[in-house]
């Protein structure tokens, strides 16, 4: 799946190489207690918080809102409808256990680190491009050993344009003084990832860790299923 010809491979971060989907649902337990703790009915703030948060990530990723608004809003929002004292208070304690979940006790994929040094080992180049706030993505890349083998990093807030924009992987191809055809991309989300990389003339490769069902010809469940770079 993957010649000689390539690179450089483009990697996404979130649910491609790190866990993000566990790392949530470990945070959204510790929250829970929380909120029980606060008396709110957490199946109605998790119904709230769910639609508010794609919104105010869209506003983050366009530049409507700091990572800091973000980061707030995501629980003020809703603890401001539920009528609770302390809302910046109880909104800080959420994002901090989110945040502990997400950036620092965040895991890899078991196929990550063989892929990687199989990579470095065809002298390939490593590069990241994800969406996100910069101290928490750089905190996962950290905590997991991933800047070992990565060579070049981009991520949304720093480039100033995010996934799927053409923007932002024309400039990281650009910075690198790559070609399409030399590139490829790895990711798990059809529309970011895939569709943002083959817009600028990318190969793309579905990662569906989750086997979601996604009608994409290129794509595969984990690196294991990679025999040859």
């Amino acid at each position: 799946m993957l010649n000689e010809w390539l690179s450089i491979l483009f990697f996404d971060l979130d649910d491609t190489l790190c866990n993000y989907k566990s790392a949530k649902e470990k945070a959204n337990i510790r929250i829970n207690r929380q909120l029980m703790n606060y008396g709110i009915d957490i199946h109605l703030f998790k119904e709230k918080y769910i639609s508010n948060e794609v919104k105010l990530m869209n506003s983050f990723l366009e530049g409507k809102l700091n990572k800091i608004e973000y980061r707030t809003r995501r629980y003020s929002d809703i603890l401001n409808f539920f009528g609770v004292n302390n809302v910046d208070e109880k909104a800080k304690e959420l994002n901090l256990i989110f945040m502990e979940e997400g950036n620092i006790k965040i895991k890899i994929f078991d196929d990550v680190i063989p892929f990687m040094k199989k990579i470095k080992k065809a002298k390939k180049k490593i590069a990241i491009i994800t969406n996100g706030p910069t101290d928490g993505q750089m905190s996962k890349l950290k905590v997991t050993g991933l800047l070992d083998y990565i060579d070049h990093i981009y991520i949304s807030e720093e480039v100033g344009a995010a996934k799927p924009s053409k923007v932002i992987f024309n400039f990281a191809m650009h910075d690198l003084g790559a070609l399409p055809k030399e590139s490829v991309m790895f990711g798990d989300n059809i529309k970011e990832d895939i569709f943002g990389a083959k817009s600028v003339g990318m190969s793309a490769i579905l990662v569906n860790r989750f086997n979601k069902n996604i009608n994409y010809n290129n794509q595969i469940k984990n690196f294991f299923e990679l025999d040859n770079i």
